[in-house]
């Protein structure tokens, strides 16, 4: 049996399939053939990178690659620009390309911005060779997602849902004797079983293989973007989200029926990251973990042995916020120089609204010890979440001044709608109305019924309730934030004689604001600095509240309930 698997635009171009190369893996270890075929790549060379950029990298509810594929795709050949028609002979010649090559199976990656150039192209492969066996899978068809879009093309012959490398084994070895395959994860267009299915779960992670990213490098280095694009590889060490298992977030809708949280041995990760260096590492700067949240036991086991690796690579991680300095440092390191700690909020209430069981203080710390560290945070500020109040907002308001020195959001913006969030799930307890697709999808599926894109879609609108006084907040939130986002702030604090601390300050003015504490609170902030996760204020042995007053009002230090963090990051000379 011989395999196509396919990477279609808008895929980023950026790194390898992660999933496609795990099932080259697992097809090749079975003794079948299997090529990656990455047509995202061939995209870009026909193309262009610019516009490919601009239609793959797009907010994702804006749905702009599947707009613009539909479009072009639904209009007659005469009312098409030119530039227009070379996209639809495109995506026809790639078909007779893949068809010309005789495959048994024509397998297609779906993710978000995939889906209506996977379904062209797979319809154009059904007229070339009709009795070719079409399979589709990835994130964007749990169901009904993918129930919808199996029972609205019939170009799809199986659709898969969830974790598919044994299943998707399965499939091949059932066709390659000749017989049908049915399982309750597969949709199949023999048996017409289009409601009642559910995603399949792997159990024990360390059953899946290796990725094999050989095809993508092999395309890679013979292609113009090479000269353009430094790539990154994936790698994942586990599958669905510890705290999500405990309590989702409440905006939070991945993991759909796989939320169970598994992870690999860290001898084995050790083990493939050793060989994905080997393998690759001459061509990247970064080994992307693509885990919810890293296994905790990690700290003892894995990274350790990671920092004794010597490479250059580079490696980026979900964590949770509420980790110590010592953790922290653990990560720095093995070299994880980028991480997304999962900050949403700088606002105990608010983050309690989201279910995040972190606290404003435990955000603020990570992102004052990753300052001291020089880790990269990939972090945002998430917007009109249910329940936050007007006195959270005007907090947080008054508290990104005293952070401009820190890393700033990537982002602030209302909360996404998406499905199988807490929210989407039970919106009448978080009082949200009008729930319905964003209007991209009925643009990019125009063929199809009101409730049919309802099935369809994962991003989702709703009314908007917000009072003025909300809305201005919420407008003076973002507003300091592109200030924040203007400029490179600083805060540094120095140790000088007589035990004095010297303070070098520019948040808030063109120049740095130079000046050296009292005595006093020389003494109460050098006790504050030396605990880097913040200290109880009972706990404090020189404390009065006048000093402490001083040190508020000048924003050096940030109070919690009763813990105060010290918020300047050390001058080093």
């Amino acid at each position: 049996m011989d395999i196509a698997l396919i990477c279609a635009p808008f895929a980023a171009i950026d790194r390898p399939s992660i999933g496609l190369s795990i099932l080259q893996s697992h097809i090749t270890q079975a003794k079948f053939n299997a090529d990656v075929h990455y047509l995202n790549i061939d995209y870009v060379e026909h193309f262009g990178i610019s516009e490919y950029q601009e239609l793959a990298n797009g907010a994702p509810e804006k749905l702009q690659g599947e707009q613009f594929i539909s479009d072009i795709e639904r209009k007659s050949p005469l009312m098409r620009t030119d530039d227009e028609e070379k996209v639809a002979l495109w995506h026809k010649e790639k078909a007779k390309e893949l068809v010309h090559c005789e495959y048994d199976i024509y397998a297609f990656s779906c993710l978000f911005q995939q889906i209506r150039s996977s379904l062209w192209i797979a319809e154009e492969i059904k007229k070339l060779s009709p009795n070719s066996v079409v399979v589709f899978g990835g994130a964007s068809l749990d169901t009904p997602m993918g129930n919808q879009l199996f029972a609205s093309f019939n170009q799809i012959d199986y659709l898969f849902q969830g974790e598919s490398e044994f299943i998707f084994l399965d499939l091949i070895k059932h066709l390659n004797k000749g017989s049908t395959y049915q399982h309750k994860s597969v949709l199949n267009r023999n048996t017409l079983i289009l409601t009642n299915s559910s995603p399949n779960k792997l159990e024990n992670l360390d059953d899946s293989l290796l990725p094999d990213y050989s095809n993508f490098f092999k395309r890679y280095k013979k292609s113009p973007i090479s000269l353009l694009i430094k790539p990154f590889v994936f790698y994942e060490t586990s599958r669905g989200c510890s705290w999500g298992a405990k309590k989702q977030c409440t905006f939070c809708g991945l993991n759909a029926g796989t939320m169970a949280y598994r992870q690999k041995s860290s001898s084995k990760v050790l083990d493939e990251i050793k060989t994905i260096i080997d393998n690759y590492g001459s061509h990247i700067d970064e080994l992307a973990f693509v885990d919810n949240i890293m296994p905790d036991q990690y700290y003892k086991t894995l990274l350790p042995e990671l920092a004794k690796l010597p490479t250059e690579v580079s490696y980026f991680y979900e964590i949770k916020s509420n980790i110590t300095y010592k953790k922290l440092l653990t990560l720095k390191q093995a070299n994880v120089l980028r991480i997304q700690p999962g900050i949403e909020s700088l606002s105990t209430q608010i983050l309690k609204c989201m279910d995040k069981g972190v606290s404003a203080l435990q955000n603020v710390v990570l992102l004052v010890n990753s300052a001291r560290l020089n880790i990269d945070v990939d972090w945002n500020i998430l917007l009109n979440i249910p329940g936050e109040l007007e006195t959270s907002l005007r907090e947080m308001l008054d508290l990104i001044p005293a952070l401009m020195h820190l890393q700033p959001p990537d982002a602030s913006c209302s909360f996404r709608l998406d499905r199988y969030s807490p929210i989407f799930m039970d919106p009448d307890k978080f009082e949200l109305k009008n729930i319905r697709p964003v209007v991209a999808y009925s643009n990019a599926f125009p063929e199809l019924k009101e409730n049919e894109i309802f099935n369809l879609a994962y991003h989702f609108e709703y009314e908007d309730t917000r009072t003025d006084v909300v809305i201005s907040l919420h407008n003076k939130i973002q507003s300091q934030i592109a200030l924040w986002k203007s400029k490179t702030y600083s805060l540094y604090h120095q140790i000088i004689e007589l035990g004095l601390v010297s303070i070098s300050d520019n948040r808030n003015t063109e120049h740095f604001n130079e000046y050296v504490l009292t005595a006093p609170e020389s003494l109460l902030y050098t006790e504050i600095v030396d605990h880097l996760d913040s200290i109880r204020m009972s706990k404090l042995k020189f404390n009065d509240n006048n000093t402490m007053d001083s040190l508020i009002n000048k924003k050096l230090v940030m109070i919690e309930f009763d813990r105060v963090l010290a918020l300047s990051i050390e001058r080093i000379i």
